[in-house]
């Protein structure tokens, strides 16, 4: 079934990705578009939860992101982030952070707060799982 929920805030964030890697739905999740909010200081907090929770619950993660993203990861984000991780930086700005996980695709929008817009469909997903695919490839 379908389904669309909005989540706010950086505690509604976690809540979600701890539902979602718990749930071991995927093996993997594909990510891109992060770029910039990688150095707010909320994000680089959010981020150290995330990536236990992904690489406790052994999930594999592909990151695109634009090449200005490279700057802010080696100076924000340690390297154990990203173990089990595969990282292609692009010339390419993508739009907003977008996660990419079992049948879930997550829009994560950061101002002041985070907010989350989370769509569960099985076809919505294959269709984002193709377009990040195809991305990688190039």
């Amino acid at each position: 079934p379908q389904q669309a929920r909005v989540v706010e805030g950086f505690k509604g964030l976690r809540n979600l990705f701890q539902e979602l890697f718990e749930s071991k739905a995927d093996k993997e999740i594909l990510v891109f578009g992060l770029n910039e909010i990688l150095a707010n200081e909320n994000v680089t907090n959010f981020m150290s939860f995330y990536h236990s929770v992904r690489i406790k619950n052994n999930i594999q993660l592909k990151l695109l992101l634009n090449k200005d993203s490279e700057k802010i990861i080696k100076r924000k984000h340690p390297q154990s982030y990203y173990k089990k991780a595969n990282i292609k930086y692009l010339n390419k700005d993508f739009p907003t952070g977008t996660f990419i996980f079992a049948d879930h695709v997550i829009s994560i929008i950061v101002e002041k707060n985070a907010t989350a817009f989370d769509i569960k469909s099985k076809q919505n997903s294959e269709t984002y799982k193709k377009f990040f695919n195809e991305i990688w490839k190039n």
